[in-house]
């Protein structure tokens, strides 16, 4: 019995063919859970198990063994059109037409034609032998199975050059494929009408070996069937944030579901598009987009009865090299973040609204309080001179009276200009301490100037703050006015190092601090102030001397940066 195979140098590319593809449905099959990895394993392995029905064809001088391996090579050159179609269908994230009916559909011709080549192959082809070579003479009914593979690798070529124009992410590897397309598209038919020869070698396995060449490099260079690309546009897919991708030429290059639905447009019609177009309904996000360097602010979206607050970032995407390929727009709900903070704002408003309630009861329960009950005493005591006919004494007696009543008065009134100086959302923190110096000096005559720090902006300040920082400069003023007799008053307020720090200079009479008595106003003051100022994670310093002023220093750190703030030594 003689072996029916021999040796021919022509193997050698048809098995080098089979082991490459081997080696890529390997590889593919280990990213089996990758979306169209499967597909692609099973086309390589159809290639591959055509290259080696080549090989045996080409290995053997019957011409009846020849024939059969030339038929088993058409029966399986039926399927690899079909399986990469369900390859590029799942790579372009269009897997959800592979449903059971349509890949029935798709491999029912298959199917239906592979019996003929085995049962009666003269409906479609006649093997004639030319030179050594087997040329295949088509019948008109073998159009059906080369328009059915034609067809489908065309539907292929369509579905990527899709994703090529539609998603600049993809561009690249779409390209790679795209060009490996035109190997079996430019073969099979060459082929089929013996129009070109490669001799015994088969022209569409050579042609299919150039796709799989390019599906290789697409695959190792761009990661094809990498967990990671496939995790980051799930990740993309369920994000609730809002996306929008600009390409270099401002158009819509990406956006997410939550994208389509906040902006209210569909993925499939604003591709390619403007993105100022798209964005027109939403001009502030269109002005956002138009500007070359990164921006972030907050916009309100929505219908009037269901708006929601939404934090807006739009920067440039870069790559390695320092080109701009175009811009990322971020929207982040931040409704509830807003109520949360409008409630602890509301919170802090009526905390310190309580507190002033109770420090002004206190004040008038220790200050008004007592001169109330000392006027009733000394009244008392005048009338009973006067009863006694001591008239003069009497007198003396009413003019301290007097000079009580006015003293009196004054705290009266600085109580109330106290009490109408509250920030505001309507009065910020800066016009409410000049409306408040501006009322000192007309109450009391003492000249007052405010100095502000340029890059000290209003927002530095939250409600408590606002309200301890202003209650502390009130009182310092109103001991310049008590204690230190003092005709000008300056307030300095400036921002360094997380820090800000205030100063509060008046021209008065001054004193010794290392002479004040626990029982003194000038002492109960001061007290009053630091404690103000430790709620705040802050401190007090006084320098003071008698017949030079007062000059009191407030630092404290500004909002959100208490824990960290560092104290270096004071400059004001």
């Amino acid at each position: 019995m003689t072996f029916p195979y021999e040796y021919s140098p022509y193997i050698w590319p048809m098995l080098a063919s089979a082991v490459f593809l081997g080696a890529l449905a390997a590889y593919a099959w280990r990213h089996r859970t990758t979306p169209g990895a499967i597909a692609f394993a099973w086309s390589a392995v159809l290639v591959g198990l055509w290259a080696i029905g080549n090989t045996l064809e080409m290995s053997t001088p019957d011409l009846a063994t020849r024939v059969f391996w030339l038929k088993v090579q058409m029966a399986l050159s039926l399927y690899p059109p079909v399986t990469v179609v369900c390859f590029i269908l799942e790579y372009a994230g269009l897997g959800r037409w592979l449903s059971r009916r349509n890949l029935a559909l798709l491999f029912a011709p298959a199917v239906a034609i592979t019996p003929i080549y085995f049962v009666d192959a003269s409906l479609l082809w006649t093997p004639v032998l030319v030179d050594g070579v087997i040329r295949r003479e088509l019948t008109p009914l073998a159009l059906v199975p080369n328009l059915y593979s034609m067809s489908l690798l065309l539907l292929s070529l369509a579905v990527i050059a899709f994703l090529f124009v539609r998603s600049p992410l993809h561009r690249k590897p779409a390209a790679l494929i795209l060009l490996g397309h035109l190997g079996p598209i430019l073969a099979a038919p060459l082929e089929a009408l013996n129009i070109v020869s490669a001799g015994p070698l088969d022209l569409a396995v050579l042609g299919c070996d150039f796709a799989f060449s390019m599906y290789a490099i697409a695959m190792f260079r761009y990661r094809l069937f990498d967990v990671v690309p496939v995790a980051r546009e799930s990740v993309l897919e369920r994000m609730a944030d809002a996306m929008v991708v600009l390409d270099a030429e401002n158009r819509v290059a990406e956006l997410n579901p939550a994208a389509q639905e906040l902006l209210g447009v569909s993925r499939s019609r604003v591709l390619g598009r403007q993105g100022a177009v798209v964005l027109e309904s939403f001009p502030d996000l269109a002005q956002l987009t138009c500007s070359p360097d990164p921006a972030e602010t907050e916009i309100l979206m929505g219908e009037p009865a269901q708006q929601r607050w939404y934090q807006v970032s739009c920067s440039p995407l870069v790559d390695r090299r320092g080109f701009q390929l175009g811009r990322l727009l971020m929207l982040h709900d931040i409704t509830q973040l807003k109520n949360v903070r409008e409630r602890l704002l509301q919170q802090e408003r009526a905390l310190a609204t309580v507190e002033e309630r109770e420090r002004v009861a206190r004040e008038l329960h220790d200050s008004i309080g007592q001169v109330l009950g000392y006027v009733s005493l000394q009244v008392d005591a005048t009338r009973k001179l006067l009863e006694d006919g001591k008239a003069d004494v009497a007198d003396a007696q009413l003019a301290r009276l007097a000079e009580v009543a006015r003293d009196a008065h004054a705290d009266v009134r600085g109580y109330i200009l106290d009490l109408r100086a509250a920030p505001s959302e309507r009065r910020p923190f800066f016009a409410t301490l000049s409306r408040y110096l501006d009322g000192f000096t007309q109450n009391y005559g003492i000249q007052t100037s405010l100095a502000v720090s340029p890059d000290l902006e209003e927002g530095a300040f939250g409600p408590e703050e606002q309200a301890h920082l202003l209650r502390i400069i009130q009182e310092a003023v109103s001991n310049a006015r008590k204690h230190g007799a003092a005709r000008n008053v300056r307030v300095a307020l400036e921002s360094s190092d997380r820090l800000v720090r205030v100063a509060i200079q008046d021209d008065g009479c001054g004193f010794d601090p290392a002479g004040l008595s626990p029982g003194e106003g000038n002492q109960f003051g001061l007290q009053f102030m630091r404690e103000r100022a430790d709620g705040l994670g802050g401190r007090v310093e006084l320098h003071a001397a008698p017949g030079e002023g007062t000059r009191v220093v407030v630092e404290m750190p500004l909002s959100g940066t208490r824990e960290d703030a560092q104290r270096p030594p004071l400059s004001i």
